[in-house]
Formats: C-alpha cells, structure tokens, sequence
C-alpha cells in the first residue's frame, strides 16, 4: 500500500505561455516476512502553453524535464538464541525525468478552469548505492558500496488526474 501526492505549481508569463514546477511523491509500504517501504521523488520544471478553445475552455500542453530520487529500504529482524539479530538494507538510486502534460479545463469562474490533467514520464536511474546495517548483540556495523555491474534501468509512468488552474 501507499500513497502518492504532487503538485504543479507556476504561474502565467502571458496569456499563453505559464512557468511551473512540478513536484511528486510516492511512498509504498510492506509488510511482509521483513519491513520494506521507500519513496520516489520527482522534481521537473513544467512550461505549460496555454491553446483557448472558445471562450469556456483551454487546453494545456508542454514538455517536462527534471531529477528523481528513489529511495527503498528493507528491514529484517530474528531472534537467535534470545539476542536479537536485525539486518537494514537501504537503496538509493538517482536520475532524470523527461515527459509531457496535456490538460483540458472548462471555466469554473472568471480566473478558474477546472479539467482533466494527463502526464506521461520516462524515468532513468543511475547506479545504485546500497548502505546495510547488521546490529547483533549489542554491537552495530555499516557498510555502504555502490552496485557493481549494474546497469542503468529505465521506467514509464502515465498518469491521469484532475486540476484546477487559477
């Protein structure tokens, strides 16, 4: 389970042309025979043209290019002859995002349109780095290497929600 969250934030250069900033979370959480959750962060800059479509509605498109941060983190804990052993193991990778949005909004109010906002992504990450933490009996060790041989990995996300533009 999880849960997402974003916001695209800006405002009009001229009638036709807004500057933005699009910024997203997703958080996942599992529970299983081990504690494993993470995050992806996405932050782009978003220029939206803005097309008129008679005087009630507008149509919103442009490209989007920005940095993501993925982080996952896996927890595992036993207990071995009443002490306890707990092995944390924590990724993270970063990369870039290219993509676009296209909306479609009806006027609400004279400044306000609401619509339907679509937005596809292609994500890359990079190598990854791995830090773990062994504790067993009181003492606690850390080690951290970035992957050896890994490749780079690529992913596509399309998104659909609603918007309000002011």
């Amino acid at each position: 389970m999880g849960m997402r969250i974003g916001l695209l934030l800006g405002g009009h250069v001229s009638s036709r042309v807004s500057m933005n900033v699009e910024g997203l979370c997703d958080v996942v959480e599992r529970e299983g025979d081990g504690r494993a959750g993470g995050t992806d962060l996405v932050l782009a800059f978003s220029p939206l043209f803005h097309i008129p479509v008679g005087s009630e509605a507008e149509i919103a498109l442009g490209p989007k290019v920005g940095f993501r941060r993925l982080e996952h983190d896996f927890e595992f804990s036993s207990k071995i002859g009443g002490a306890t052993y707990r092995e944390s193991t924590v990724y993270l990778l970063t990369g870039r995002v290219i993509g676009f949005n296209f909306g479609i909004f009806g006027r609400l109010a004279p400044t306000t349109r609401a619509g339907v906002f679509f937005g596809f992504d292609v994500r890359t990450l990079g190598t990854p780095t791995t830090c773990t933490t062994v504790s067993w009996r009181g003492t606690s060790t850390e080690t951290c290497d970035a992957w050896q041989g890994s490749t780079p990995s690529t992913s596509r996300v399309a998104a659909l929600s609603l918007g309000l533009l002011f």
